[in-house]
């Protein structure tokens, strides 16, 4: 299983970085090549909440879906990830003076073969942007 972690410090109450990232609504802003969600279901406790999210690689959109496992406000969040990209997505956020550093680690399988491969490749390099959006 292929596993990808990356960083970054922003410089930003944690509050305000954990909204965003834990605002369905904003997965495009930060997740690179989503472009777009839907079918969100968000609970004061969050564990449990749910959305799909369409990812677009090389011009093919995948479907998907995911649910929160763990939430920890201003803490630390985990997510599944299902559909073609199965596994799990873990961010945590660590308070550094006036800012916060942000870590996401994804741990994922991918299928398709020799396709599956190239995808892995694309998917490797985005996963490892990291976009201010705060």
């Amino acid at each position: 299983m292929p596993i990808v972690e990356n960083s970054i410090v922003i410089n930003a109450p944690v509050e305000k970085v954990f909204g965003v990232i834990d605002d369905p609504a904003r997965v495009p802003e930060y997740f690179s090549g989503v472009v777009g969600v839907s079918d969100y279901k968000q609970t004061p406790e969050r564990v449990g909440d749910s959305l799909k999210f369409t990812y677009s690689v090389l011009g093919i959109h995948f479907e998907v879906p995911s649910s929160v496992l763990e939430w920890d406000e201003n803490v630390r969040m985990v997510s599944s990830l299902g559909g073609a990209f199965p596994g799990v997505v873990t961010t945590t956020f660590d308070v550094q003076g006036d800012g916060v550093k942000v870590t996401q680690r994804f741990d994922y399988s991918i299928k398709g073969g020799i396709l599956g491969k190239a995808l892995n490749a694309i998917l490797v390099e985005r996963m490892k942007e990291v976009v201010s959006f705060v």
